[in-house]
């Protein structure tokens, strides 16, 4: 793969937690094994949704100047 691509491992439906199979740790520890970033989200809750644009906007070049924020909502 090229540097200028970038891969995000998404944990989604953190909503349904009584269903979760992977727990966050395992995701955070394939994410790092596979040198990719990592997040979970919740669309339907809207957890983390908005996060997951920034953190991918961060990796873009240029991508410093993209302002933070709460990391909650859609």
């Amino acid at each position: 793969r090229g540097n200028d691509v970038i891969i995000v491992l998404v944990g989604n439906k953190t909503d349904l937690s009584d269903q979760r199979q992977v727990s966050t740790e395992e995701g955070e520890q394939k994410a790092k094994d596979s040198v990719v970033l990592f997040i979970e989200t919740s669309a339907k809750a809207g957890f983390n949704v908005k996060a997951l644009f920034r953190k991918i906007a961060q990796a873009l070049p240029g991508g410093n100047e993209v302002s933070s924020g709460s990391g909650k909502g859609t």
